[in-house]
């Protein structure tokens, strides 16, 4: 009988990372494109609009801002963002 294998919860694996993974890349793509601090909500509209990332998530902008808050947290100074101000990102 083969034995299960258990995942750590909150890892993404696949698709589903990779997903994230362009969120990511298009976030950081509208920020150098805007050159000034913008909040989530716009950076997430601007992706919408330029159809660099399909919505494939119930709530897109908190789905993004964690993730770019994730980034700043996990590699500090080498992150492509910085918070600004509450909820304001730019590229790094």
């Amino acid at each position: 009988m083969k034995k299960k294998t258990k995942t750590m919860p909150g890892r993404l694996r696949g698709p589903i990372a990779e997903d994230r993974a362009e969120q990511l890349d298009a976030a950081y793509q509208v920020l150098k494109a805007k050159g000034e601090p913008v909040t989530y909500l716009a950076i997430v509209q601007a992706m919408l609009e330029a159809k660099m990332w399909s919505n494939m998530e119930i709530n897109p902008a908190t789905a993004l801002y964690r993730a770019i808050l994730r980034e700043i947290r996990t590699k500090g100074s080498t992150s492509r963002f910085r918070e600004t101000a509450p909820y304001h990102f730019a590229a790094a």
